[in-house]
């Protein structure tokens, strides 16, 4: 048994140290493109008018992509996103670029129960934000369920979303796999209220088909 918690042990703080790597990655590779695109905007703007955006997410509750407290960071600049997200069982990092109007292409990575994931991304947006989807999915290095950090690379969560938004309204259904485990079927609705410029409040709930469990969720932004 000493043994095992020493190589879990062992194991975590491997997953962590590769977990900072791909963090410094991400942003290298994120810092790239936003050079490269203010190098662009500066032929046609000042450089004073190309500004970073950043909203700061707090939610508590159960949604078809988080449970418990949990708390989100973006940091925006023209076509390029950085999403840091944290919550008692996982964190990840999503890098995102916006080549098209209505289409999103990223990578993510993280940690889940101590065991490093990866994966890509895309997102689509169609009908000036009224229709969007998001394709996702995602592979562990060792055994999430366990929490052993391992060389094999198993398949780990599949997430496909479509999702229908008007007036603060957002109803969504989402197709969940996760490792071997059947499917889940979640469907949701979520309504979001203006306080001010900056600040917003939400609330959601659905329902998980295969759980048979009604899940719902409360939470705020912040916009600078």
């Amino acid at each position: 048994m000493e043994t095992q918690n020493s190589y879990q042990s062992i194991s975590g703080r491997g997953a962590g140290m590769i977990f900072i790597a791909l963090f410094f990655v991400l942003v290298f590779l994120s810092g790239k493109v936003f050079s490269q695109e203010t190098d662009t905007l500066s032929q046609s703007v000042s450089a004073d008018s190309v500004q970073y955006s950043k909203r700061f997410t707090v939610q508590t509750g159960t949604t078809p992509l988080s449970s418990g407290l949990a708390c989100s960071v973006m940091i925006q600049k023209s076509k390029s996103s950085l999403i840091l997200d944290l919550n008692k069982s996982m964190g990840q990092l999503v890098w995102l670029y916006t080549p098209a109007k209505n289409i999103s292409v990223g990578l993510s990575g993280g940690f889940f129960n101590q065991v490093l994931w990866f994966g890509p991304l895309v997102s689509i947006n169609l009908f000036n934000g009224h229709f969007s989807t998001l394709h996702w999915v995602g592979w562990s290095m060792g055994d999430t369920e366990e929490g052993i950090t391992g060389l094999e690379v198993p398949f780990c969560f599949s997430y496909q979303q479509i999702a229908l938004n008007w007036a603060g309204f957002e109803a969504s259904y989402v197709l969940f796999h996760y490792q071997k485990e059947a499917p889940e079927n979640i469907f949701n609705l979520k309504k979001t209220f203006n306080v001010d410029d900056n600040l917003c409040i939400f609330g959601s709930g659905g329902y998980m088909f295969k759980k048979d469990k009604i899940i719902f969720a409360i939470g705020m932004n912040y916009s600078l």
